[in-house]
């Protein structure tokens, strides 16, 4: 942008330097609400390559343009001209992210997490493994979506030495029984495992040795759009029922995956509809990322969870629910379409693949060369 976040909104209210979070944090009053001297918050070097602001109070959050649409009460566009900077440059900007070199499971740990994971994935597709299955099942959870997702079921609760991990340090690495989660990265290399657990608190474990990790990271690219969920279960049923369309990835927790590292794959997504849990948690997860991605359109599910609204509606009710979100997100002002062939998949709910193909096919009817759309 062409001015400062700060000298923008310090021209507005009083600003003053309150932390080093995010590169430097400054408070003061919200223009939007009344009361108050510092639920405002700015950061002119946030981490998501722009400046970002957000009000305690009245959670309005967002990065320069967004806070002159609503302090003048003007279109996209007119905020651009207002900032000094065309819509086109303006829609089209994608944050750049210098991520620092992250911490990576130890090879001991990888070489034993394959192999456990292997086992479980045995041991689900065996005897012991049929009413886990059969949960799975319930949870809209099929077979190619367990296959893929490399889930499986550790039958009995185990203690292992933390030197066949890799891991230093008194103890052991604790594996209860439950739903085995792998998370994966590039090229399928293990990154973390996650217990759902039979029965006890707390629900879920994370095996010792792994790291925070975005669930499905590895399938962001810039060819279709993202959507993020809280939990493994609602990013399975999202994938097998709209995969096709959208990428779908998960934190794992309402405030899990918060590293540089998972805001670059992001950057990548076209599109990213935030779909966590119908609750206050949820929606305070929504308003986090919405400050890293101020361009991420909150799309929370009209049931609990993606899970419980694949229990009530099936595939097609969750397709139908991802095609209204994406159509949602690209009538905004402030999103662009991607291309032809995304609001030709949204339109019809055929896949990225179809759609590409039909865009070629009518595009060579009238004439038009080949290529990407």
């Amino acid at each position: 942008m062409a001015r400062d976040i700060r000298e923008l909104i310090g021209g507005d209210v009083a600003l003053r330097r309150m932390g080093e979070t995010s590169g430097g944090e400054y408070a003061g009053p919200c223009p939007f609400c009344p009361g108050g001297r510092d639920r405002f918050r700015v950061w002119p070097a946030h981490p998501s390559g722009r400046g970002r602001w957000w009000c305690r109070r009245c959670s309005a959050s967002g990065d320069a343009i967004e806070y002159v649409r609503r302090r003048d009460g003007v279109s996209f566009a007119a905020a651009c001209r207002t900032l000094n900077a065309s819509s086109g440059q303006a829609l089209r900007r994608r944050p750049v992210y210098s991520a620092p070199a992250v911490e990576e499971p130890a090879d001991a740990w990888r070489t034993r997490a394959d192999a456990f994971v292997e086992g479980c994935a045995d041991a689900l597709r065996g005897t012991e493994g049929r009413r886990t299955r059969d949960y799975l099942h319930e949870r809209g959870v099929s077979d190619p979506a367990i296959r893929d997702g490399r889930l499986g079921f550790n039958v009995r609760e185990r203690h292992e030495d933390k030197a066949m991990w890799g891991l230093e340090g008194g103890g052991d690495v604790w594996m209860p029984p439950g739903i085995v989660m792998p998370v994966v990265g590039a090229r399928g290399a293990l990154l973390g495992l996650r217990i759902r657990r039979v029965d006890g608190t707390p629900k879920y474990v994370c095996i010792s040795g792994g790291v925070n990790a975005l669930y499905g990271a590895h399938g962001l690219d810039s060819t279709r759009p993202g959507i993020m969920v809280e939990g493994a279960f609602d990013a399975l049923v999202v994938y097998q029922a709209a995969g096709d369309l959208v990428t779908p990835v998960a934190t794992l927790s309402t405030s899990g995956a918060r590293r540089p590292r998972w805001f670059a794959a992001l950057a990548q997504a076209p599109l990213l509809l935030l779909a966590f849990d119908a609750d206050e948690a949820g929606q305070t997860a929504s308003d986090y990322w919405r400050g890293v991605f101020p361009r991420a359109r909150v799309w929370p599910p009209t049931a609990g969870d993606p899970s419980d609204m694949w229990m009530r509606d099936g595939d097609v009710g969750l397709r139908r629910w991802v095609c209204q979100g994406l159509g949602a997100a690209m009538e905004d002002d402030a999103i662009e379409p991607h291309c032809e062939r995304l609001a030709l998949c949204i339109a019809s709910g055929v896949s990225i693949e179809r759609a590409h193909a039909l865009a070629s096919a009518a595009r060579e009817h009238q004439g038009q060369p080949k290529g990407r759309t």
